[in-house]
């Protein structure tokens, strides 16, 4: 007798496609706006940022294709980073 084998299956359920477009705008001595372009089909987007030299990440959730940053340093460079939420339960 032949036995039949069954691959398992799965749902993609949003997204993971990181966002594009990615600026930078506002930005003052201790603000500075984050902007992204919208991907749909996901649950939110998670955002890190650090000052450049610094060896820990901040992050955060948003809904929404901005954010501002307030209570940055004056004078500092910073890097941020985008990734979508993918929630598959």
């Amino acid at each position: 007798m032949q036995s039949k084998q069954r691959s398992p299956s799965f749902t993609i359920k949003c997204s993971e496609t990181p966002p594009s477009t990615l600026t930078t705008s506002a930005i003052t001595y201790n603000s500075a706006t984050l902007n992204w372009s919208s991907v749909s089909g996901n649950d939110g987007y998670k955002i890190i940022y650090r000052q450049e030299n610094a060896n820990s990440w901040s992050g955060f959730q948003s809904n929404s294709t901005s954010y501002t940053l307030n209570n940055l340093q004056d004078e500092t460079n910073y890097l941020w980073q985008i990734r979508t939420n993918c929630s598959n339960g």
